[in-house]
């Protein structure tokens, strides 16, 4: 079964490839039509940080800054109303994005393959986060609060610190979180 994150993210370039959405796969492009852009692609761009610039496309609703050097979110997102997808996969980041919290419709947040080291208290926070994402990342901890998450349907901890057995209580705990995890592979 595929993960509803890259089910969802390939729908969007999907539409993007159709002609339903406007897909940019530069900075500079989409700046020359701020009010046209829906999906932003920065993959590769060898970033440091996320551009300041991107707060000018109001209506964007995915962002994929995958594969950069992005060790930090320092920017206010906030005023991106209809961002609803953040793809910072393969970057250097090493705490939880908490400041991601402010987006009003983020839904889906990919983290994998980044050195985070913990899910903090303060994830209860993203009160419409649906997907997370967090495949091979350096996590040794989850916070409890991960279960009082009222919209999280979909948590990937594959590939993490955890032995199986150790993410039981995620499983036990949430009649609405699915989890992908070593738990059960006897993988450990």
């Amino acid at each position: 079964m595929l993960d509803r994150l890259f089910l969802l993210t390939n729908l969007m370039l999907l539409f993007a490839a159709t002609g339903f959405a406007q897909k940019f796969k530069s900075l500079e492009s989409a700046l020359k039509n701020p009010n046209e852009v829906i999906i932003l692609e920065l993959r590769k761009d060898k970033l440091d940080q996320i551009p300041e610039e991107i707060l000018k496309f109001k209506r964007m609703e995915v962002i994929d800054l995958s594969h950069n050097n992005i060790n930090s979110i320092n920017l206010d997102l906030s005023s991106l109303k209809n961002l609803h997808t953040i793809i910072l996969s393969k970057n250097n980041i090493e705490h939880f994005p908490i400041k991601l919290h402010t987006l009003p419709s983020l839904k889906i947040l990919g983290l994998d393959r980044n050195p985070i080291d913990s899910i903090p208290d303060a994830i209860i926070q993203f009160k419409t986060l649906e997907q997370l994402d967090l495949w091979d990342c350096d996590i040794k901890y989850v916070s409890a609060e991960i279960l009082n998450m009222p919209s999280l349907n979909y948590l990937d901890l594959r590939n993490t610190y955890f032995k199986s057995e150790e993410l039981k209580w995620i499983i036990e705990g949430s009649k609405t979180i699915e989890l992908k995890s070593t738990y059960g592979c006897n993988c450990d």
